[in-house]
């Protein structure tokens, strides 16, 4: 049996500290729980600007934050990813991944959170330990009630629709891959929940430290029949509606009953929405903002801008590594043409990776693969399963029965940021050269995510980056019975790896069931991805105890301080 404690006080003790090269072990080594998260390359810290700073916390401020996304639903099994800012300020979940100063990007380590502790005796029983004091926000309909495993129980059967809520007919949870094969949830007394699986579970701990699978108040469904609408939640800022204003500002107050004594530090984060790349910049420059581009700075893959912000503003913290999201074109498979296969590798061989790193990374990246994240494959085997040749791109669009092209119609939304539009316009000139007319049509950013659950479009494109465990990409995306699943995927043999990977404890095994996987993914062009560039973070000087960590869609500011 694996158990694991955390200090008194608000401290915690992690099992093990690893990179994405390692699978890794979330608790002690008979716990069986197993994360696969690999990388090559830079792995980010603080290349600049972080010597001298005071380790003394000092409570108090406003943190400023540039964001191209004004949030449209605040459930976390709807669209988390695009909602993601409200939900990290507002929730918590029963375990976290460690993160700060010490702790780099490319680091994954499990903690506690609500959890104290936990226990996982076998590959299939998670028992959760619940700190005690914890309560919710003092907002309605929870009005500052304390929490206990009933409320946990709630938690995951909402979050993955099973229990009580198992034949209701509210919609799909994007979240329920995350508990496939849940037995029952059980609550020997008011802080204890025991989760079972009726089969080995490997990657369930670093989904219990997701930030999208939270804690949630029952309240708040009984009255208004989901959470989209309400944010009243146990995290360390509450959002304050009065001071809010859709297309310009998102305001969060602390939340003074939160569980860690003293935390947070800062009284009030302002998510302030800045739509161009251009703008965010410009206001970090100005110093008008703390973080440039906001919430994204993960995803910034332009080295000029990350160069000229270290020319103007030497004394801003800078953290370069190499990106972690590849990119996905999520290729609709459910009607034609992309249907055919000849058709998805003609879009396959179209790309070329090269001229994307040239043009977003000044020459320095890896390619990239559907299914893969960096460092799963060398680059010598990635350039032997996928590869660049528009001429024979243009032949097998003929053979489908397109000898002069054809279109795919893209939604584009101007909020995804600038760089977004510009991979989406470098990706469209190279699909010309097999024939392929990529028709850009504008839209917003909620109809495209809805566009994505209702299968209404043909081809789309995310960074896609990996959340904790590689199965929380590849189990989400591509299970043929995945609600994650946009794009009509129906694969069994596919299907049979993504299972087994689930239930394989050994970490080598797991391993190369996942490269299996990709290179199955590869063969039948499901998707394609694109190429790992060079990414910048930047903060203000005045911004304290901080670093960026993949594993968080939300800035990670909880233990951050202001000293200004």
């Amino acid at each position: 049996m694996s158990t694991n404690r955390a200090p008194a006080g608000a401290g915690s003790k992690p099992a093990r500290t690893v990179t994405r090269r390692q699978a890794v072990r979330a608790t002690a080594a008979g716990a069986a729980t197993l994360l696969i998260a690999c990388s090559r390359g830079k792995s980010g810290g603080q290349s600049r600007g972080a010597a001298g700073q005071s380790a003394q916390p000092k409570p108090g401020g406003q943190l400023n934050i540039p964001t191209s996304l004004d949030p449209f639903d605040f459930d976390p099994t709807s669209r988390p990813s695009e909602n993601r800012n409200p939900i990290g300020m507002a929730y918590d979940s029963l375990l976290s991944v460690k993160f700060g100063p010490d702790v780099k990007y490319t680091d994954l380590v499990i903690a506690p959170n609500l959890a104290g502790s936990w226990e996982t005796p076998d590959a299939q029983t998670f028992t959760f330990h619940l700190r005690p004091g914890i309560q919710f926000a003092n907002l309605p309909p929870v009005n500052g009630r304390k929490v206990d495993s009933a409320d946990a129980k709630w938690s995951i059967e909402y979050l993955s629709r099973t229990g009580s809520l198992k034949d209701s007919s509210i919609p799909p949870s994007l979240n329920a891959p995350m508990f496939t094969g849940l037995d029952r949830v059980e609550t020997p007394d008011a802080s204890t929940m025991v989760v079972r699986f009726g089969e080995p579970f490997i990657p369930f701990l670093s989904y219990v430290a997701l930030e999208w699978n939270p804690l949630l108040a029952h309240e708040v469904f009984e009255r208004d029949g989901n959470f989209s609408n309400t944010l009243a939640g146990t995290g360390p800022w509450q959002l304050d509606v009065a001071a809010s204003q859709k297309g310009t500002r998102w305001v969060y107050k602390r939340n003074p009953a939160y569980f860690l004594p003293g935390r947070p530090y800062i009284d009030q984060v302002n998510y302030l929405v800045l739509r161009e790349d251009a703008t965010r910049f410009a206001a970090f420059q100005a110093r008008q903002v703390d973080f440039a581009p906001g919430s994204d700075v993960g995803d910034l893959q332009d080295v000029q801008v990350g160069q000229q912000i270290r020319k103007d503003n030497p004394r801003a913290i800078v953290s370069e590594y190499l990106a972690t999201g590849g990119g996905h074109l999520y290729e609709n498979v459910r009607r034609p043409p992309l249907n055919d296969l000849r058709i998805r590798k003609a879009m396959a061989l179209s790309i070329n990776r090269d001229e994307f790193i040239k043009v977003f990374s000044g020459g320095s990246g890896d390619w990239a693969i559907a299914g893969a994240p960096e460092g799963l494959f060398t680059q010598e085997e990635i350039k032997g399963i996928v590869s660049f040749d528009p001429a024979q791109a243009k032949q097998l669009v003929s053979a489908a029965g397109y000898p002069s092209g054809l279109d795919i119609e893209f939604f584009l939304t101007q909020d995804r940021g600038q760089a977004f539009i510009n991979t989406i316009q470098l990706l469209q000139s190279q699909l010309k050269q097999a024939n392929i007319n990529l028709v850009l049509k504008p839209t917003d950013r909620a109809t495209i995510g809805k566009n994505r659950q209702t299968g209404n479009f043909q081809l789309d494109y995310d960074l896609k980056t990996q959340d904790t465990d590689l199965d929380s990409y590849l189990f989400q995306t591509f299970y043929s019975k995945s609600p994650g699943n946009y794009t009509g995927i129906d694969d069994p043999d596919l299907d049979k790896l993504l299972l087994a990977q689930r239930r394989e404890v050994d970490s080598a095994k797991r391993k190369e069931i996942f490269r299996q996987a990709a290179r199955r993914i590869a063969d039948q062009a499901w998707s394609a991805a694109l190429f790992h560039g060079t990414a910048y973070a930047f903060w203000q000087p005045e911004v304290r105890n901080f670093n960026m960590n993949f594993c968080h869609r939300c800035l990670p500011v909880l233990n951050t301080w202001l000293d200004r």
